[in-house]
């Protein structure tokens, strides 16, 4: 005997209630376990304090300085506050590095995202800066040039935007090579020189703040993740997946 579901339908009622469609992968945390050398993934949320000092791969706790402001999905840091990640960058002169920020665009002035940026004086950096115009990834040669990759804001409306920043000692041919990309849209700009590039000093890198309090303007932090390696194409992809559904899930406010 053959079974049927009898299916009616009620041209009276409106429905108001639906199952919501879940983004997937939606998991930060299964990150680590993706995507080998990470060093420093930090992200904020105004309803968890402990998340202004937590590096979700290391055991050893971020400080800070000053007063930075957690909000949805955030935090708001200036030069006189912001995250220390008690990370030494001169024990990664030897490697390559990939740094990551989920930021905000500026209106106005720039602001230190990542990294050890002294941008005066003495001059040595390795990191991320934003710009009200542009995004840029900031390394410097041995010979104490600046090798700087550079592409222009497109931000819209609502969204955040996905930085990342590819640091190569040797592209193969002996050259520094440093390259900076947003990912939404697959924008990318590459610089190499002829030349290896500067150590870096005992210095640990900051969140939210140049090394020389050379910030005109405060910067809305939302994640931020560093590697001991250049990262392929196909794992800043899967990054942006996974933190794109997070917000998405969270219902954020914003999207990526």
């Amino acid at each position: 005997m053959t079974a049927y579901t009898r299916v009616t339908l009620n041209p009276y009622m409106t429905a108001t209630r639906y199952l919501r469609k879940l983004p997937y992968p939606n998991d930060i945390t299964e990150i680590p376990s993706l995507v080998s050398g990470l060093i420093i993934q930090a992200d904020y949320d105004v309803n968890d304090p402990d998340s202004l000092t937590r590096n979700r791969v290391s055991d050893t706790a971020m400080t800070v300085v000053g007063a930075p402001e957690l909000v949805t999905y955030g935090v708001v840091c200036d030069e006189q506050n912001y995250i220390d990640t008690n990370i030494d960058i001169s024990a990664y002169n030897a490697d390559d590095m990939s740094m990551i920020v989920i930021s905000d665009r500026l209106t106005a002035g720039q602001a230190g995202l990542v990294g050890h940026l002294v941008l005066t004086g003495t001059q040595r950096y390795r990191g991320v800066l934003a710009a009200a115009d542009k995004w840029t990834a900031k390394w410097l040669t041995s010979g104490i040039v600046n090798q700087e990759a550079a592409i222009a804001v497109s931000t819209p409306e609502g969204y955040s935007e996905f930085v990342a920043a590819r640091f190569i000692r040797d592209a193969g041919d002996g050259s520094m090579m440093t390259k900076v990309r947003t990912q939404r849209y697959l924008a990318e700009f590459t610089r190499t020189a002829a030349i290896t590039p500067a150590n870096m000093p005992s210095a640990t890198m900051k969140i939210g703040a140049t090394a020389s309090g050379s910030g005109t303007s405060a910067a809305t932090v939302r994640a931020v993740l560093v590697f001991n390696r250049a990262l392929s194409d196909e794992e800043m992809a899967l990054i942006y997946q996974i933190y794109a559904n997070y917000y998405e899930y969270h219902e954020a406010g914003f999207s990526l």
